[in-house]
């Protein structure tokens, strides 16, 4: 790009920006009828595929009814049928109206929550109150996925919309920027809120999931047009759609070179996905190029990651030139030809698979023994007169691997399998340069599907390690079967894809019961709680013998559980029998003063009976109701004995949360009879974890045990248990809250900051980013 290309640009941008603290927040008033035509073009496509949508969803719930696993589903889908076919056009009309509005509040600088002002409206708050998690992660799940399909779009709209609206970037994915899919999502929910009945939550994600295939999946010409609308008005048209390439220095081109042409490059100031990019390389010498030029009408990804590809192979030159003294003879010897090298590769390389234990290989040793590899061909580089170009591939290719050796995004049995792949891909690179900067290279899709599926793996867990093993034959094959046949990483990547299509679809159900069989579960796991809290307020602080230990932490907090979820805490006898637990701590505390022998006297028949009583509701062997009587009379015997006080055990802290499971429902800091408060940094980590999103992916580390990564399916704001499901949608751990988050501070549990963009392409960058630093 020319200095007057990109001044031209951030004039714009500026003259945009220094209205901001001059004029009301919203669209600058020279640009209100552009965006209210890309109101009326964006809302009036958007309904069009909204009504084509609606014209499916009849059939779509007939064919569901259909396959109802019962009657009750069944008649409830064809109610869902009957009452949306009559609200067919109150659901397009709001639809429409939160369309409308989103631009509306867009214009008029309006950037807070949506619906906080329109009657029966819902904030975005109370859905996590009034909607199910996962209809909730539904919605959330192809909002997201639509914005990954559409970034391309989104992106450069965002920054767009940004000049229009005084420099203020509504966010590519946010609900803020009108006509994103987040604010699509926003207008469906008000369109499902025109239902008058209560839609059931299979039914509703259900419709949410056809709702995505009908509308989302096909709004890319709608964000493609609505780009177009706003460069036909001069808004940024040089921003281009793909990721850009910005050098932070141009390069001055020597005094003798014409000037360059003006391209459409454009640095995206302050948005992160240009950040830190490595920039597009001038023009190289013919004798130096290192790929033939792209065809004119290659894709501008394809044109800016070939000049990526340049840009990384003079670095790579250039340090070879500083690292190495002249040699006349070096220069004077014909380069080694390509087809040559790759044949000397082939006959260093024994065709060996990957042993079935890979996963419990030293990473350690493979780094070493690729290190050696590494300079084995360096050495190779040095003694062969090996083309400086073939010499750029080996080492490209050496950094490509030594970052899957470090990512950290891979677990270490995946790390340790990919690494088999380092010499067939540098047979691929040397063969075919178009690897580094064509991103449907048949090796490169499958290198990057291997690493997203790899990821998400437990190679040793019983559960997902069918798909470390499937890995494992691709890698396998590719071994075995790759000579200079390309064709046949299409053929793998298709196989793995299906595989992967299959098992992720099984997953999805699987981890669909993990979230009911948890919901079902979260009664208990509330009464529980309960129960646990009042008898330790009740014992707390007090003296108590074993036999009453025993009986109120044992059966008498089983009786209080199965009152809870029967007939809830308001009931009477809950309260009747809470009150019995009372009394026996009370009954079994020293006696000191006549007063208290007597009435202690009076009360035991009693309390004796109701101890008779409640362990009999509990269905309790009448053996084991006298045994727990005869065990408190002796109680009671030395509490009359006021003078006997030493034969009492000094309790000085609560009962073993190991003896008695029911006390850990609870925090540790409440079984302590010393409660200290939670530190800043406790209290930091449970704030983050009460504002994850649920798909949020951890890994926990725990003694003894091999890396376990799960996904954080479902959480329960009632008890605070989280549930987390491995790959295959099993569930694998349900963690109470504060214990997840001391396990992050002690190192035991992390969150993995799983990347969005593809391996190979994330690689090249920090490649780039390495030898310029």
């Amino acid at each position: 790009m020319q200095p007057s290309s990109l001044i031209r640009i951030k004039h714009q941008l500026y003259m945009s920006v220094s209205e901001v603290s001059t004029r009301p927040p919203g669209v600058l008033p020279r640009y209100v009828d552009l965006a209210h035509q890309c109101r009326k073009q964006v809302t009036e496509n958007f309904v069009a595929l909204f009504r084509e949508f609606q014209q499916q969803l009849p059939d779509f719930l007939l064919q569901q009814a259909e396959q109802a696993e019962s009657d009750v589903f069944q008649t409830h889908c064809m109610d869902v049928h009957q009452e949306i076919g009559n609200n067919r056009e109150a659901m397009t009309e709001r639809f429409y109206t939160e369309l409308m509005q989103g631009f509306e509040r867009f214009i008029l600088g309006q950037t807070d929550t949506p619906f906080r002002d329109q009657p029966g409206g819902r904030r975005r708050l109370s859905l996590v109150e009034k909607e199910t998690f996962e209809v909730e992660l539904a919605f959330d799940t192809i909002a997201n996925s639509a914005w990954v399909n559409y970034s391309d779009s989104l992106t450069p709209l965002n920054h767009r919309l940004a000049v229009i609206n005084g420099g203020i970037k509504p966010g590519e994915r946010s609900a803020n920027l009108p006509g994103s899919p987040h604010h699509v999502c926003n207008a469906f929910r008000q369109a499902l809120s025109a239902v008058q009945i209560s839609i059931e939550t299979a039914v509703k994600v259900s419709i949410i999931e056809a709702f995505d295939q009908q509308v989302l999946h096909r709004a890319g010409s709608i964000y493609q047009d609505y780009n177009r609308l706003l460069i036909d008005a001069g808004i940024l048209p040089n921003l281009e759609d793909a990721p850009v390439y910005i050098p932070e220095q141009a390069p001055e081109p020597p005094p003798s070179e014409p000037p360059k042409p003006e391209t459409d490059d454009i640095e995206a100031e302050g948005d992160s996905s240009t950040a830190n990019e490595p920039p597009p390389q001038t023009q190289r010498p013919e004798s130096d190029a290192t790929a033939s030029p792209p065809p004119p009408h290659a894709p501008r990804e394809e044109i800016l990651e070939q000049e990526l590809f340049q840009t990384i192979s003079q670095l790579l030159e250039r340090r070879r030139q500083q690292q190495r003294r002249p040699d006349p003879s070096r220069q004077a010897a014909s380069a080694m030809a390509t087809e040559e090298l790759v044949a000397t590769l082939a006959q260093g390389e024994h065709a060996t698979t990957v042993p079935e234990n890979i996963a419990e290989t030293s990473l350690t040793r493979l780094r070493q023994e690729f290190s050696t590899q590494l300079q084995q061909l360096a050495e190779l580089i040095k003694t062969q007169h090996v083309d400086h170009t073939d010499a750029d591939v080996i080492e490209m290719v050496g950094m490509l691997f030594e970052l899957v050796l470090n990512d950290p995004n891979l677990p270490d049995s995946v790390k340790a399998l990919l690494s088999h792949l380092h010499t067939p891909y540098l047979k691929v690179a040397l063969l075919d340069h178009k690897f580094f900067f064509k991103r449907r290279h048949p090796a490169r899709r499958l290198l990057n599907l291997l690493t997203q599926a790899g990821a998400l793996c437990n190679a040793t867990a019983r559960n997902d390690k069918v798909v470390f093993e499937t890995m494992r034959q691709t890698v396998n094959r590719v071994l075995m079967e790759f000579d200079d046949n390309i064709e046949l990483f299409d053929t793998l990547y298709e196989e793995f894809e299906r595989f992967l299509h299959k098992f992720q679809q099984k997953a999805r159900q699987l981890e669909k019961r993990a979230i009911e069989k948890a919901k079902g579960q979260e009664k208990l796991r509330e009464a529980r709680q309960r129960v646990a809290k009042e008898l330790v307020e009740i014992v707390q602080g007090k003296s108590l013998p074993k036999g009453a230990e025993k009986l109120l932490f044992g059966p008498w907090s089983n009786l209080l559980v199965l009152l809870f979820l029967r007939q809830g805490a308001e009931s009477e006898q809950w309260h009747h029998y809470l009150g019995v637990a009372r009394e026996i701590v009370w009954s079994v505390q020293p006696k000191q003063s006549i007063q208290e022998r007597n009435e202690l006297q009076r009360k035991l028949p009693q309390i004796q009976k109701d101890i008779q009583e409640g362990l009999a509701l509990l269905g309790d062997p009448e053996s084991n109701a006298e045994k727990f009587l005869s065990t408190l009379q002796g109680c009671h015997e030395v509490a009359l004995a006021g003078h006997e006080m030493e034969r009492l055990p000094e309790v000085s802290a609560l009962p073993d949360p190991e003896e008695y499971p029911l006390l850990q429902e609870l925090d540790p800091g409440k079984l302590s009879s010393t409660r200290k408060p939670p530190s800043p940094e406790l209290e930091q980590t449970i704030t983050r974890l009460r504002r994850i999103k649920l798909g949020t992916w951890f890994e926990f580390n725990h003694a003894g045990k091999p890396p376990l990564r799960a996904k954080l399916s479902w959480f329960s704001l009632k008890t605070g248990y989280y549930i987390f499901v491995d790959q295959a949608g099993i569930q694998v751990a349900v963690k109470p809250l504060k214990k997840l988050a001391r396990e992050m501070l002690a190192g035991q549990a992390r969150i993995l900051e799983l990347e969005k963009k593809p391996f190979v392409e994330r690689a090249l960058q920090r490649i780039y980013r390495i030898l310029d630093s």
